[in-house]
């Protein structure tokens, strides 16, 4: 395995090596406490790799769930986040409004997105 270190106003790190989705529940731990996770991907990426790398993360102790979108360049778009964001919301992920609010959606897509905040503690 190959630790590419990517120097932005923050500072992350890349594995790159073969099996690491299947190590991906060995891995996480020592980066991120054991919580609920969503594995996003397009449904063909899911497909061929979503199981595996869902299996370990649960074996790990982390509770997961799926977000997968249609394959393609088109469907990179807001319409896509906003399904997103709410489905993370629904899932308990991040907070914010979601279908399953009492308060109504924007009309807004920019201020609809933007009504989401995603929890940052690591700890």
């Amino acid at each position: 395995m190959k630790k590419v270190t990517v120097e932005t106003s923050i500072k992350y790190d890349v594995l790159i090596g073969n099996g690491l989705l299947k190590d991906a529940g060995k891995i996480l731990p020592d980066v991120l406490k054991r919580c609920k996770l969503c594995v996003v991907s397009d449904e063909t990426v899911y497909w061929l790799y979503g199981e595996t790398v869902t299996a370990s993360l649960e074996k790990a102790g982390y509770e997961v769930c799926a977000f997968t979108f249609a394959p393609g360049e088109q469907s990179k778009n807001m319409i896509t986040l906003c399904e997103l964001l709410e489905f993370l919301a629904d899932e308990h992920i991040i907070t914010g409004h979601s279908s399953r609010d009492s308060s109504a959606r924007s009309a807004n897509t920019a201020s609809y997105a933007n009504g989401f905040a995603v929890p940052t503690d690591k700890s």
